[in-house]
């Protein structure tokens, strides 16, 4: 770079240069060096079996340069300067669950403090293999179906990967990054229709599955499929149709045009009393998978209080929707279950059109800021209020909000407001309907 001896300014910032090139061309009037952009790495991503070693290596010209590597941990530990890490190479050794994270290179010279270069971010992650075997209840192996790996988050867990079951009723995931999870099977209904999709922990719901913390090589994860259960048969039918309104990424496949979701876990529990003095509960009585066009129906069902869940991990049931159902003889009841980040709301459709009023959801609940209501409306209305009372059923706040078809969000400062609960109404303009939600306050 001699010939730059010869000019009269030169800005070179948001380049990639060394102390080097920068050191020798100071003298050059009005030299512009800085925001150089991170050094250029190879293979800026490695995924390595649990335990390998590595070596990190960064390259920059220059004469007395100083070096720092710095570690930024996945697992939540602030980021921080490696002891003894000063040279151009870093030797990653044994790489686990702790060590996973980012790491770069800061270098600095002497001859110009002003200046820091930064090397772009080595993403470090460890891995493994999950495998197991899939059993039925009377510990025969069950060489069908599939295992679903599921990675957990706070929201829709995310899908992974998917393994067949094969003929020795093995399973297996190579390369797993190191993490939490979930395992889902899923059997071949068509060959096996009273199998039931079953998670870690042998159980039908995501809620209490069984977290497998993948923090280093694991033994075999066996997983028995659970049955469905034998009942007594009626005259009634629950029916509906199963949605999402966000892109699927979860385990569950979305039909695109429709956005309906095909074999999510459908099942209802129906309630039993109890002896006097005990509390009554809830035992499975079908279990169900929506079809290709996300549609499902529970057939023949007697008459008494049911309660309808939706398996899609990592979205709860909105317990305020239309999931406990009384069913009469002979009744036909449908329902629409609509699947966002948040929960799963259920609407009753038997009569015909949907609710004025679906998907309301309203959090966080309890809340000391501000509370946020999504609603969506079905169709036209000519107006939609809010109106909030406490617990002495005093009206507190009243206020129009958006009442156009569609999905709509709208938040409340309560920030000044007393601790205790409120009740929250959303009623349109002619009153032929009401929606009505508990808020809890507390600071």
């Amino acid at each position: 770079m001699t010939f730059m001896k010869e000019i009269n300014s030169l800005d070179v910032s948001e380049n990639r240069l060394g102390f080097e090139e920068i050191i020798y061309n100071l003298d050059v009037p009005g030299f512009v060096y800085d925001n150089q952009k991170k050094i250029k790495i190879e293979d800026p991503v490695r995924r390595l079996q649990f335990g390998t070693d590595d070596s990190l290596k960064v390259q920059v010209s220059g004469i007395g340069n100083q070096y720092q590597w710095t570690f930024n941990q996945f697992q939540g530990v602030s980021e921080g300067e490696i002891s003894g890490a000063t040279a151009t190479n870093f030797f990653l050794d044994s790489i686990n669950y702790m060590s996973m994270g980012t790491y770069y290179l800061t270098v600095n010279n002497p001859d110009l403090p002003d200046l820091t270069l930064q090397s772009e971010d080595f993403e470090m992650i460890a891995v493994t293999d999950v495998f197991g075997q899939i059993f039925d209840p009377d510990q025969t192996a069950y060489p069908k179906g599939d295992v679903i790996l599921l990675e957990v988050f706070d929201g829709p867990f995310i899908h992974r990967d998917t393994s067949l079951v094969d003929g020795n009723a093995e399973y297996l995931f190579e390369d797993v990054d190191l993490g939490d999870y979930v395992l889902l099977t899923r059997p071949n209904v068509e060959e096996d229709p009273l199998y039931i999709q079953t998670y870690t922990g042998n159980s039908i719901y995501w809620e209490e599955a069984d977290t497998l913390k993948l923090q280093e090589p694991v033994p075999g994860e066996d997983i028995i499929i659970q049955e469905d259960v034998e009942s007594p048969p009626g005259e009634a039918s629950i029916s509906g149709i199963v949605e999402t309104d966000f892109p699927d990424e979860a385990r569950i496949d979305e039909i695109e045009a429709r956005k309906r979701v095909k074999r999510a876990g459908c099942s209802i529990r129906r309630f039993r009393s109890a002896g006097r003095g005990e509390d009554g509960v809830w035992e499975l009585f079908a279990y169900i998978e929506s079809d290709e066009n996300g549609e499902f129906e529970f057939p023949e069902l007697p008459e008494g209080m049911y309660l309808f869940n939706v398996q899609y991990p990592g979205v709860p049931m909105n317990p305020d929707s239309d999931i406990e159902l009384e069913v009469k003889p002979n009744s036909k009841i449908r329902l629409e279950a609509l699947i966002t980040e948040e929960n799963i709301t259920v609407n009753d459709v038997t009569l015909g059109l949907p609710l004025v009023i679906g998907g309301f959801n309203l959090y966080p609940n309890p809340t000391a800021s501000t509370a946020t209501i999504d609603y969506l409306v079905n169709r036209s209305i000519d107006r939609l209020g809010i109106k909030i009372y406490n617990g002495a059923g005093q009206n507190i706040f009243e206020e129009e909000i958006k009442h156009q078809p569609g999905k709509h969000r709208y938040g409340i400062d309560v920030s000044g407001w007393k601790d205790g609960i409120y009740y929250v109404v959303l009623q349109d303009g002619r009153r032929t309907m009401m929606v009505q939600m508990r808020m809890l306050v507390a600071h």
